[in-house]
């Protein structure tokens, strides 16, 4: 099975990474018609990966068969989308800069953060109260779905908490990125058994990250 960043992902099935129409691997989704984003569900299925139709450049090197969605990179994903979204004028730059002191002004504007960093601001009651009543909904919801699907208790009632996030995100106005395309149009994807080791592997590799970034700032390289 393959389960890693959506990326990586990207180049291991050859596709084209970056101003492609159709992103997703799974169906004919396509990311430019957006008035339809959030009211079609359902889309044609990718009947194979056909080197030079549609964004795909290269071979594949994986079965698209034998990929699973990565929780954890879903997570970081709306997290970063979440905050990118937040309004500019409101207290959770300063609240957010304060709580991670560490963090560069541009990754906090950008939604940047790690796993680690996402739990302390779920457990935290002081991030949701520098948001709008609006912002603050879909904020709870995304905390749901991170107790309630994105982790390895998975939840009986798991999609209808899945689709009160996307509502939420529909009626903030934020566009269907690839990441909650996945959530809206094929949450059967997602395998439960997997969760535990993509999260194991993926906060392994964002704290290396972090590590790595860390030092480089402290011998000169970042200053």
């Amino acid at each position: 099975m393959v389960c890693c960043d959506l990326k990586v992902l990207c180049m291991l099935l050859g596709q084209q990474q970056r101003y492609a129409t159709f992103l997703c691997y799974i169906s004919e989704w396509d990311s430019q018609s957006q008035d339809k984003h959030w009211t079609q569900r359902q889309w044609t299925q990718t009947t194979g990966l056909i080197l030079g139709f549609k964004n795909i450049l290269r071979k594949s090197l994986v079965d698209p068969e034998k990929i699973t969605l990565p929780p954890l990179h879903i997570k970081l994903g709306l997290m970063k989308q979440s905050v990118k979204a937040l309004d500019g004028h409101g207290n959770y730059f300063n609240y957010l800069s304060n709580k991670f002191p560490a963090l560069s002004q541009v990754k906090i504007k950008e939604g940047i953060f790690v796993g680690t960093q996402i739990r302390a601001l779920t457990k935290n009651k002081m991030f949701g109260e520098s948001m709008t009543p609006a912002e603050r909904e879909a904020w709870i919801s995304f905390k749901e779905v991170i107790d309630k699907f994105l982790r390895n208790n998975e939840d009986a009632n798991y999609e209808q908490v899945v689709n009160n996030m996307l509502e939420k995100c529909k009626v903030l106005g934020r566009k269907m990125s690839l990441k909650l395309h996945f959530l809206f149009s094929h949450l059967d994807q997602f395998s439960e058994d997997l969760v535990a080791v993509s999260k194991e592997q993926g906060e392994r590799f964002h704290q290396d990250v972090k590590e790595t970034e860390g030092g480089a700032r402290d011998g000169g390289v970042y200053r």
